[in-house]
């Protein structure tokens, strides 16, 4: 067996980052001692590796209160007191730009909206202006900026491809330009995938490294886990179910396709065929709050929406076989038997074994929670970005317990 390590030693030294972040992200503060034990790896190497993430500003050290009598020891936590991320949620209607910390905590009292503007270079200076009233008021390093887009997105370049219903983002370098007003690093996600984040961080799925994630608002996403990792497809486009066609030679949608999920299932598509009804426009709010009023037209309408969406859900659970499905939107929040119906419907759609193994359940995170999560799991990942994947190789390479200086023995 060989004592040389298959890897650079600043490779290693990253790896150990990873590790000692990740232990505390799973769970919580730990003092260096009980990082060593729990992560296979000689004190002096996680000394190391917290030296250098506290240089960094994404630890910070706090007294250990369970301490007994002498010096107390010092606990490591992901930084609070002194760091921050800025999290920013684009939609249709309105945009919002939040604060939070590196625990995933979004400061409730640095939360600012505005409307969606009318064109790119005025949400632009929406952005900057909200972002740069927290990075200069808050005295705490700014150490990344997120931005979560109902869009098709190319990962790789940082453009939002295309969005059917928040077209002034289409083709443009959103991250880029941000980062370039703010002097901070910034960072696209699919509001889809923001959601999955937020489920992951805050909700029901912190066991779960496979689920599907519904995101029902204006459009319809889904967002797909697998094994910890977004499956976005070749080119970055999957999970566009609702742009899938469910209607033959159906009504026009704002992707330019005819028929499409959106146009029979989304909530612009409810608040029209509402609107109708009334014979007068009316928003998703205003529709939400009748129903709950018992208005039997309008939720007759909502019922109709279940059909369609339910024939998408079905379709998600013969071909991916997902073991948990979440959905989120504020339509079944606002009317819970909603959401029964909906799951009623797809089990009546779907084949029976598939349905049979998944679980539906609503999902409890936010998205603006998400869009904090995706800064700091780009900053965090930014270290080693496949950690896996190298953990893998130590692991054949027989590697393990054989690292000299730099250890890295996984539990």
């Amino acid at each position: 067996m060989s004592n040389v390590s298959p890897f650079q030693p600043k490779l290693l030294s990253k790896i150990n980052e990873r590790l000692v972040l990740r232990m505390i992200q799973e769970r919580g503060p730990s003092t260096r001692s009980e990082m060593s034990k729990y992560i296979g790896v000689t004190f002096p190497t996680v000394a190391k590796a917290v030296s250098s993430l506290l240089e960094s500003q994404l630890l910070e050290e706090i007294d250990d209160a369970s301490a007994g009598p002498g010096r107390p020891a010092k606990r490591l936590r992901l930084a609070s007191e002194n760091s921050q991320v800025i999290g920013i949620t684009l939609s249709g209607d309105e945009c919002t730009v939040v604060a939070g910390d590196l625990n995933g905590t979004v400061h409730k009292e640095s939360v600012l909206r505005f409307p969606t503007p009318a064109t790119y270079e005025l949400l632009l200076a929406e952005i900057e202006t909200c972002a740069k009233s927290f990075i200069s008021s808050s005295g705490k390093s700014t150490l990344g900026v997120g931005v979560s887009v109902p869009a098709v997105i190319d990962y790789g370049k940082q453009v939002a491809i295309m969005s059917a219903n928040l077209p002034l983002v289409n083709g443009k370098s959103i991250g880029k330009d941000i980062q370039n007003l703010l002097g901070h690093e910034c960072v696209i996600i699919h509001d889809s995938h923001a959601l999955s984040l937020s489920e992951r961080l805050h909700g029901n799925a912190k066991e779960l490294s496979n689920f599907v994630m519904l995101d029902h608002c204006i459009g319809i996403g889904l967002g797909l886990m697998v094994e910890g990792r977004f499956l976005t497809g070749d080119s970055g486009f999957a999970g566009e179910i609702g742009h899938s066609p469910v209607v033959l030679d159906g009504e026009l949608c704002k992707c330019g396709k005819k028929g499409c999920l959106e146009t029979v299932a989304s909530e612009w598509a409810v608040e029209e065929r509402v609107s109708k009804l009334l014979g007068r426009p009316v928003q998703i709010s205003e529709v939400l709050e009748l129903a709950q009023g018992g208005n039997l037209e309008v939720m007759q309408e909502l019922e109709r929406m279940c059909d369609y969406l339910a024939i998408g859900v079905a379709h998600v659970v013969n071909i991916l076989n997902p073991g948990t499905f979440f959905i989120y939107g504020r339509v079944f929040e606002a009317c819970p038997k909603l959401f029964d119906l909906l799951v009623e419907k797809t089990e009546e759609l779907a084949l029976k074994p598939s349905v049979a193994a998944c679980s539906f359940a609503r999902a409890n995170g936010s998205l603006l929670d998400g869009t904090v999560a995706s800064v700091i799991n780009y900053l965090t990942d930014s270290l080693v970005p496949n950690l896996e994947d190298y953990l893998s190789s130590l692991s054949q390479g027989d590697s393990q317990n054989s690292i000299a200086d730099e250890t890295l023995v996984p539990s």
